[in-house]
């Protein structure tokens, strides 16, 4: 998050509107830090499994370390399942999913047509506990897949699913 602050000064910096993206970023980061204050009060930490790509719901794509998604999930209250890889991106088994036993799952395909449903109705995907208790939501990919102004709003919704009982 700290970098995309700092871009967008970058940015503001290189088209001559320094103050303008001063601003946005000081919002931004007070927008962030409350949030983040209000989750931080919770105990609960669902784990979740983040879907980038399921083009093969045996080996899908998720978000591992290093990545401002990963920083976004963790700020939102979530555990990454898969935080702990050193691929950015790596693509998992179905066995690996089961093993991490996900209390949510978020998908980021869903902007290509990716439903809770076809998560449900995956051979294999039924043991798992955010299927058993259809805790699948599809994801706005476009506020949490480009690191720019509208990551906050990213940041909103996916405490919105994670949280949603925070005041």
């Amino acid at each position: 998050f700290k970098g995309v602050l700092e871009d967008i000064q970058l940015v503001g910096a290189v088209l001559g509107l320094d103050v303008q993206a001063t601003e946005l970023a000081n919002v931004m980061k007070v927008d962030w830090d409350t949030l983040v204050n209000k989750v931080a009060e919770r105990e609960e930490r669902p784990r979740v499994f983040w879907e980038l790509d399921a083009t093969d719901p045996a080996k899908p794509y998720t978000i591992g370390a290093g990545t401002f998604v990963n920083e976004l999930l963790i700020a939102a209250g979530g555990v990454n399942i898969f935080g702990q890889s050193d691929n950015p991106y790596p693509q998992v088994s179905l066995e690996q999913i089961v093993a991490e036993a996900p209390d949510v799952i978020l998908l980021a395909d869903s902007i290509w047509g990716v439903t809770p449903q076809m998560v449900y109705d995956r051979a294999g995907w039924e043991e798992i506990p955010a299927v058993k208790n259809q805790a699948v939501y599809p994801i706005n990919d476009s506020l949490v897949s480009r690191p720019g102004p509208r990551i906050v709003e990213g940041l909103v919704e996916v405490v919105g699913v994670l949280h949603p009982n925070l005041p």
